[in-house]
């Protein structure tokens, strides 16, 4: 699964928004098919069942005006009464034949079909004995039509009523076993619809909570590194104040955590960058922590020689070899500084020396400038002075001898 770690965050939400788009389109594709299977057995009920049982409904009708048109037709009075009546019954006929086809046509059982079959006959044998009592009706056989009526074709009357009537049971029943088959239909897909968006639903949360416990996740391990880094660069300007005030306690944290993220998205880069940082602020923790410590020898360095120096000591020097650059040059500086002092004073104690033990001829001849030149010349001067003054001593003491010498020899002769 690293292939998904690695794709763009805008690739990542536009794949999980298109699964979840993509979930929600099936839903509804499946609900919409659904719907369209039950609103399409709703069609066929209609079609099949609620308007055959209509048309039965209409036959049955006309199948009773037929049978009151052949009690008026054998009670007409003249001979157009019985020519209108006649009409009726040939046009309720008609009709009852006009629905007939029609019913047929969306006959889709065998059961129904057979029904039909003996609808159809009752009918026809119905309809023999209507012709028959129309001919009675017109040769005014009033007697032997009723007689009719009532005798051999009221059982054809009857059973053309029961074929019409088991039509309608047997339909409806089928309507009832239709709309049960309907309502199961309707049920079913209604769970189907539940299941599918519940674990559309539960996808899309899930979906939802991996892209948020993701996101949240990098999120959180980027500003826990920025807030690190913002400690250190905190702690760095506040190290260098202090270094630059001259103060070198100083505590700088130099472990960070780098970020562990190895995705190549978005936050992978930006983990890259923060860990880039992260480096060059610890480099940079790490030159100050040596710039201390190289102060800290500096300055010890400095404080030994300086103290030998303060007791008389003008022979120690620095180990300018311990440092580099410009560290190295302000050892060395110092140590040229202590060799400028220690080269006049030495001169001075050995010609000091000199005159202790009687020789006056020592000199400084060191090439000293400003103050120690002058003491040069004072310490030569004074040689020069001590010299003159026992020359003039020594010829004063020469000429005493002399005069002494010629009393002397005065006095003896």
């Amino acid at each position: 699964m690293n292939w998904i770690k690695n794709l763009k965050i805008r690739t990542k939400l536009l794949i999980g928004f298109g699964f979840i788009t993509l979930i929600t389109a099936i839903v509804g594709y499946l609900g919409i098919t659904d719907l369209r299977d039950v609103a399409e057995q709703n069609d066929e009920t209609y079609n099949n069942m609620t308007v055959p049982i209509s048309e039965l409904g209409e036959i049955s009708t006309y199948f009773q005006r037929v049978r009151l048109e052949t009690r008026d037709l054998l009670l007409a009075k003249t001979e157009e009464e019985v020519e209108e009546n006649a009409q009726m019954i040939e046009s309720h006929k008609a009709s009852i034949d006009e629905l007939a086809d029609k019913f047929e046509k969306t006959i889709i059982s065998d059961e129904v079909r057979q029904l039909f079959i003996e609808f159809k006959k009752a009918r026809e044998e119905y309809g023999k004995d209507l012709n028959k009592l129309v001919s009675l009706a017109k040769a005014h056989m009033d007697a032997e039509g009723f007689a009719f009526l009532n005798g051999e074709m009221k059982t054809a009357s009857d059973n053309e009523m029961k074929a019409i009537a088991d039509l309608d049971d047997i339909k409806i029943k089928h309507a009832a076993q239709r709309n049960e088959e309907i309502q199961a239909t309707a049920s079913s897909t209604q769970t189907t619809l539940i299941i599918l968006l519940v674990i559309g639903l539960i996808i899309s949360i899930f979906i939802v909570f991996l892209f948020a416990s993701y996101f949240s996740k990098k999120i959180k391990q980027v500003l826990e590194a920025t807030e690190t880094s913002s400690d250190i660069l905190t702690n760095l300007a506040k190290g260098g104040e202090q270094l630059a005030n001259g103060d070198l306690n100083i505590n700088i944290v130099t472990e960070t955590k780098h970020l562990e993220i190895d995705s190549k998205d978005e936050f992978g880069q930006l983990a890259e960058n923060m860990n880039k940082v992260i480096t060059n602020t610890q480099m940079t923790a790490v030159a100050i922590e040596k710039a201390v410590k190289a102060v800290k020898e500096i300055i010890s360095e400095t404080h030994l020689v300086v103290e030998a120096s303060v007791n008389g000591e003008l022979k120690t020097r620095g180990n300018a070899s311990k440092f580099n650059g410009s560290y190295k040059e302000l050892v060395e500086g110092l140590n040229n500084t202590l060799e400028a002092f220690a080269q006049p004073i030495n001169e001075q104690s050995v010609v000091l020396e000199k005159f202790a033990s009687g020789d006056l001829t020592g000199r400084m001849t060191g090439d000293y400038k400003g103050d120690f030149a002058e003491i040069k010349n004072s310490i030569n001067n004074l040689a020069d002075s001590f010299n003159n003054a026992l020359s003039k001593v020594s010829e004063a003491v020469e000429a005493t001898a002399s005069a002494s010498t010629e009393i002397s020899s005065s006095a003896e002769e």
